[in-house]
């Protein structure tokens, strides 16, 4: 006589398929798109051209992008200090287009309020580390993000 010692058979459970299905797909969701990865940090830009420009002085420019949040100082030409959240409008080959939104600060005159938005575009260039925000010139990596 054989006696068995399985007392019981595993199940698989449809429901815990669903359950795992859907867990992989949030944390497939966590992950940062690779050109926001790159735009991690602080960015600096000395605008040459207002150098050649008679009576104007040099434009600074740093912005700071740190996991959803930026901010953006500039100064001695015209005065931009603002902050706030960005999302990913889109994000295609070296390029970004990102909104800005819960703003706070003010950009060359303009005073922002949290319910204003702005959309601007990123240039990547990885080969040079720059990026290009807007018709800007490339602004160079000083600092990445912790």
């Amino acid at each position: 006589m054989v006696t068995s010692t399985i007392l019981h058979r595993p199940r698989f459970s449809l429901g815990l398929l669903v359950i795992l299905l859907l867990v992989a797909l949030a944390l497939a969701g966590c992950k940062m798109d690779t050109n926001e990865k790159f735009i991690q940090g602080q960015w600096y830009d000395n605008n040459d051209h207002l150098a050649n420009v008679t009576g104007q002085s040099h434009e600074e420019t740093f912005w700071y992008f740190d996991n959803k949040t930026f901010e953006v100082y500039g100064c001695c030409f015209t005065r931009i200090e603002f902050s706030g959240n960005y999302r990913i409008v889109e994000s295609e080959s070296d390029t970004l287009l990102l909104e800005l939104y819960q703003l706070k600060g003010q950009n060359s005159g303009i005073v922002y309020s949290s319910s204003d938005t702005q959309t601007i575009e990123i240039k990547i260039d990885r080969q040079a580390d720059t990026i290009k925000i807007g018709k800007s010139d490339p602004h160079i990596r000083i600092s990445a993000a912790p």
